[in-house]
């Protein structure tokens, strides 16, 4: 069903072992809205992407052993019975090439004491003089079919700010929590909820300036049972008081969410997995023993244009290959007229597609 819907001849993307393509059909090739069209040329700029994943989750130490006073699982790390496929969130943005310059150093996670952090955060955020250019966005979600009423266990946001900087965030709850009775969607939505209203009022959006968002997003839905992986980003429009790097691309990433910088046709720069052990990433949680946003990796990265940025949590990122999402991009770029929507639409289609 998926490959009906998505049938059609403008646009083929390459599978692993024995499939040979997949052409997708009206999301790409559909007549984009007015105000978002032309999409795609050189000037893709990001897409954003969410969602659940297909294998099984694992709770925090803690956190189960917390649970076990409540039910008769044993107090130990678990992992859910049902396999997760569920949210897919989607974002695109566009820029134009002729607007933009920028010069910034090199991606790279900053790690060590918070205090460390701060420094290397401004020391790579040293000013330039950048032209802003437009941001155009969109959004698809696909949940998984046994969870379509409830939409899913994963959540999402986007959008942009008064002073023009773009924020966009992906939780990933942790599904074991549903053995306890616990909705493992509530806790994540909240996280996200939390961290959009917050990431909107912050004086700036350095990486520390991220981290210092998801704490206070955490202990605000601390009051809520749950865990979570969270990956948040944003992007200034222009050189401002609250987003001193302009046109470069600020990251928080703690546990198996993360992102992916696609440059002329490959990758560029990537997040890492944070796992304490397999099928056990790092995690927001209610309980004591919970990790904390302190432990979450920090980037900063030069943007240009051309550049498109995929982010998303393991739902996204343990179905698809980087060079699949590389491939789709790249051939999208060559189909004409595209809107976020029809991309990032696509583009968790695909994941959903090879999750079955």
């Amino acid at each position: 069903k998926v490959l009906n819907s998505l049938l059609d001849n403008n646009l083929r993307i390459g599978l692993y072992q024995n499939i040979t393509s997949i052409r997708l059909y009206s999301l790409l090739s559909s007549t984009a809205s007015p105000t978002l069209s032309p999409m795609i040329t050189p000037n893709l700029h990001g897409v954003f992407l969410g969602g659940g994943a297909r294998r099984h989750s694992r709770l925090s130490a803690s956190s189960a052993s917390s649970a076990s006073q409540h039910s008769s699982v044993l107090g130990r790390a678990i992992k859910s019975t049902a396999i997760m496929r569920t949210l897919f969130c989607g974002i695109a943005s566009t820029v134009s090439a002729s607007r933009l310059s920028a010069n910034f150093a090199h991606a790279k996670a900053i790690r060590g004491p918070l205090t460390s952090r701060r420094s290397n955060s401004t020391t790579t955020a040293a000013a330039a003089s950048v032209l802003p250019f437009d941001v155009v966005s969109g959004t698809a979600v696909i949940p998984h079919p046994a969870k379509a009423d409830k939409g899913g266990e994963d959540a999402c946001f986007a959008g942009v700010r008064d002073d023009g900087a773009t924020i966009v965030g992906v939780a990933d709850g942790v599904g074991g929590w549903a053995e306890l009775g616990v909705d493992p969607a509530r806790f994540s939505r909240l996280l996200m909820f939390n961290a959009e209203e917050v990431m909107r009022t912050r004086k700036t959006l350095l990486p520390i300036d991220l981290v210092e968002s998801l704490r206070d997003a955490w202990v605000k839905a601390r009051a809520e049972r749950g865990s979570s992986t969270a990956c948040v980003c944003a992007i200034g429009d222009e050189v401002t008081e609250a987003f001193p790097p302009a046109r470069a691309l600020t990251c928080a990433n703690l546990g198996d969410s993360g992102f992916v910088l696609i440059r002329d046709g490959e990758v560029v720069a990537l997040s890492e997995s944070q796992q304490h052990n397999f099928n056990f990433p790092y995690q927001l949680g209610s309980d004591p023993g919970s990790d904390t946003p302190d432990q979450a990796d920090q980037y900063m990265i030069n943007m240009r244009a051309g550049d498109v940025l995929v982010v998303g949590t393991d739902g996204l990122f343990d179905n698809v290959y980087n060079e699949e999402i590389v491939s789709l991009v790249k051939e999208a770029s060559q189909v004409g007229s595209v809107s976020p929507d029809k991309l990032a639409e696509a583009i968790a289609s695909f994941a959903s597609f090879k999750a079955d």
